[in-house]
């Protein structure tokens, strides 16, 4: 005996038709067995969904340590010197002396009349690299051949740079026209113009560029 699934009924387990209430018992199974699929098809859907929304997500968490890991792995494949190293290339050994910002920069020896350079924008400054460079060569060399340098603010906006040298009796004067001596060891000012308000963006960093023969150094200011 089993009881019928509309009335409660008892009626006998062949019966296909109750005989109470005249429901058909065939209908009902096959629509619980419809809702059962039905409802065992969207558990699988939600539990798939989860499962794809897990593997995007690390996915994209992979992706970003791997970025990352790049920049990371970047930073520490560049050369870094400090104030005073000592940096050897084929011809010349070079070391930074100092770097510094200012609207106008002036010799180290000044004469009666002498050249100095002075920003023609108010809302523009100069960075300031000072290189000492000896030339170990056997020849006199271009002292305009000594480096390249570039200052990158932000790690995004980069500056060009040009160069003076020292000279007793004028201040400063062109490298692309002054030689170096053998042995003789000359101060190089580089000088790249940016916005005066970089100067004083401590939080902000600076990075210089110098490139000397095929290889560049990296020197953080800040």
């Amino acid at each position: 005996m089993k009881k019928c699934k509309y009335c409660q009924s008892e009626i006998d387990e062949k019966v296909k038709v109750c005989p109470n209430c005249k429901k058909d018992l065939r209908n009902y199974f096959l629509q619980h067995k419809a809702f059962t699929v039905i409802i065992g098809l969207i558990l699988l859907g939600m539990i798939t969904s989860n499962m794809l929304l897990k593997s995007n997500t690390s996915e994209t968490s992979t992706t970003g340590n791997t970025t990352n890991d790049t920049s990371t792995k970047k930073e520490k494949q560049k050369k870094y010197v400090n104030i005073g190293d000592n940096i050897q290339s084929k011809d010349w050994e070079i070391k930074i002396l100092e770097t510094k910002f200012g609207q106008r920069i002036n010799p180290p020896t000044q004469p009666a009349f002498y050249t100095y350079y002075q920003v023609k924008d108010t809302n523009n400054t100069y960075l300031c690299v000072v290189l000492e460079a000896k030339n170990i060569s056997s020849l006199e060399l271009d002292a305009d051949s000594i480096a390249t340098i570039k200052a990158k603010y932000d790690n995004n906006y980069t500056y060009s740079s040009f160069s003076a040298i020292e000279d007793g009796n004028l201040g400063f004067t062109y490298t692309n026209i002054t030689n170096i001596k053998p042995l003789t060891s000359k101060k190089i000012y580089y000088l790249a113009e940016m916005p005066k308000t970089i100067e004083n963006e401590q939080d902000t960093p600076i990075e210089i560029e110098m490139k000397i023969d095929n290889t560049t150094y990296y020197y953080k200011i800040r």
